[in-house]
């Protein structure tokens, strides 16, 4: 097998791929670091400066492992740039035949389910969104990955991102009518059984609360895990590891319910009542809060009277629905999943009203 500075120097396999090539001490330096590393089942701390060419440097000696590898990025745009542009750089300096993957979290593929279901209530959209959703059904049909960020429409218009993906909440699972063809499922059947597997700290720290709370997993055992942009990881391990319910959350839930009273229980009246005052509830009780992002312990609102109210009118308005859906939820399984995912946030609210913990505020 090749050294790792024999890829490196100014006639190596790099140089005859890469157009203006120039050797770089550091990136060789880096590389054979971060490959004896692996080796040896050893941890690594690297800073590297700009210029240095981190991205071939760690992917290089990570591929020549021939070990299972999972790389982190900061973001899901470093993601693509690796898969699009790196990735293939190295390869051909290897000329190995290893399979590689992205995987994402699951808000950017395509839930056909939610797509099928988007049109069902169209007077909740614009004649802007339903072309759109309808553009995203002309794509669906030759997609390979599911990834909506191929589609510029998603970045124009983002409250569309909620209509056609799903969440660990509303996903149907295994009894989902697409579930054979869901690109979720699909990208993380690749991701275990590829060599190499890029994905970004959200979906890595994802996965490691998956784990501890002994829910399954999304990627795969690696030997081998590189974090670029690390300094990222504690203050977004402090997000991952805490419970959080926003009011954006539960206006989704919000419009699921209609979606499923609509379609599942049109002829029962009582529902869509509650639903606005629930609605508006959600809002009032968002305002006091105020605009700014805060930290604040809990009990230090609970304290405000109004807070207070606002937040028990809340759970009233919760529990009105909850009664409603229990009444109907057997009529349909859009509607059966809404009466568990409410019932579910009522205790969580609950709960957490009577709890010494911090809340923050965004």
């Amino acid at each position: 097998m090749k050294s790792i500075p024999d890829f490196f120097t100014s006639n190596g396999e790099l140089a005859g791929i890469i157009q203006d090539y120039q050797h770089r001490p550091e990136q060789s330096e880096m590389a054979d670091a971060i490959l004896s590393t692996i080796e040896n089942g050893e941890d690594l701390i690297c800073e590297a400066g700009t210029g240095t060419g981190k991205t071939i440097a760690y992917l290089l000696p990570a591929l020549l492992s021939e070990k299972k590898t999972v790389v982190s990025t900061g973001t899901r745009h470093l993601q693509d740039q690796l898969k699009q542009k790196d990735l293939p750089v190295v390869l051909d300096a290897l000329n190995h035949a290893l399979t590689t993957c992205v995987l994402k979290g699951r808000s950017n593929y395509l839930c056909l389910e939610r797509m099928h279901h988007a049109l069902d209530d169209p007077e909740r959209l614009n004649a802007q969104q339903i072309t759109s959703i309808q553009a995203v059904m002309d794509w669906a049909t030759h997609t390979d990955k599911g990834d909506i960020n191929e589609l510029n429409v998603i970045e124009n218009k983002p409250e569309l991102r909620p209509m056609i993906t799903s969440t660990t909440e509303n996903c149907f699972g295994q009894s989902c009518h697409y579930y054979e063809d869901c690109y979720v499922f699909k990208n993380r059947k690749a991701a275990m059984e590829a060599d190499l597997v890029i994905t970004n700290h959200h979906l890595l720290l994802a996965d490691m609360g998956l784990r501890e709370s002994g829910f399954g997993e999304v990627l795969p055992i690696a030997d081998t895990i590189i974090f670029d942009e690390a300094h990222q990881l504690p203050e977004l391990a402090s997000t991952y590891f805490s419970k959080v319910l926003s009011s954006r959350q539960l206006l989704e839930l919000i419009t699921d319910i209609r979606t499923a009273d609509k379609k599942e229980a049109a002829d029962i009246k009582e529902l869509e009542p509650q639903l606005i005052k629930f609605e508006k509830i959600l809002r009032d009780v968002r305002l006091l809060f105020g605009r700014r992002d805060r930290r604040i312990a809990w009990q230090a609102l609970a304290n405000d009277t109004e807070v207070n109210n606002e937040i028990q009118n809340l759970l009233n308005v919760l529990q009105d629905v909850i009664d409603i859906l229990e009444m109907m939820h057997e009529r349909g399984k859009l509607l059966e999943q809404c009466w568990s995912r409410i019932k579910h946030q009522y205790d969580y609210i609950e709960q957490y009203t009577q709890s010494n913990n911090q809340i923050l505020i965004r």
